[in-house]
């Protein structure tokens, strides 16, 4: 896993999984887009970020906690992030198994 900044540039609201769009500066300059999925709408809804949280974040910057999937391609999943807010939301599957070992934003 590895922690990702960059910029919400887009969300994709629908079942099973929300996906967000993050674009990052990559090390040698270029840009990349990063798919990551997440827990359901509903649940997202449930914790205290619906659609419009995301909506109001777009062009924001968004500091992430996501592992790379295993065909890479700049695709993964999302375990914990923070919007403008920097409040850290989890927005993974099962992120009690290493909440303490990935909870170390220092946002």
């Amino acid at each position: 896993c590895q922690d990702i900044r960059g910029t919400l540039v887009g969300i994709l609201w629908e079942n099973p999984h929300a996906y967000i769009d993050v674009e990052v500066t990559e090390a040698d300059g270029t840009a990349a887009t990063w798919h990551l999925e997440m827990v359901t709408p509903n649940a997202l809804k449930r914790s205290g970020a619906p659609r419009a949280v995301w909506e109001s974040n777009m062009g924001e910057t968004i500091n992430v906690r996501a592992c790379e999937a295993y065909a890479g391609g700049n695709r993964g999943a999302a375990s914990y992030l923070a919007l403008s807010d920097g409040l850290i939301r989890p927005v993974g599957q099962g992120v009690e198994r290493r909440a303490q070992e990935d909870k170390h934003f220092n946002y």
